[in-house]
């Protein structure tokens, strides 16, 4: 199990001792779609579920980005948006390294 250990925000949350699952293909998605600025329509939310350690890209097509995916699960968390909150471009090595610094295994 893994404890977020940041203090970012108010609530706790666990993922399972896992790899990253969809890693790669997550990320590629992610930068694809938001490759085209602030501006453009198309966009992604980098999304990680960290009850399972699954990493994946929501992506819509909204003029005032007014589309979104609602989960009813705290298991599930923004990471995209975690990230930006602290200017930290998202890549593969990025990612991973936020995930591991940010969820710290439970003994």
């Amino acid at each position: 199990m893994y404890t977020y250990i940041n203090e970012r925000q108010p609530n706790e949350c666990e993922v399972t001792a896992m790899k990253i699952k969809g890693l790669k293909k997550a990320v590629g998605e992610y930068n694809r779609s938001n490759s085209n600025g602030f501006y453009s329509p198309f966009y992604g939310e980098l999304m990680f579920d960290t009850s399972d350690g699954e990493i994946w890209t929501d992506v819509f097509y909204s003029i005032g980005h007014n589309e979104w995916k609602e989960y009813h699960s705290d298991s599930i968390v923004n990471l995209g948006r975690m990230m930006k909150e602290y200017s930290i471009p998202v890549n593969m090595k990025t990612v991973r390294r936020f995930v591991e610094e940010t969820f710290k295994p439970n003994a």
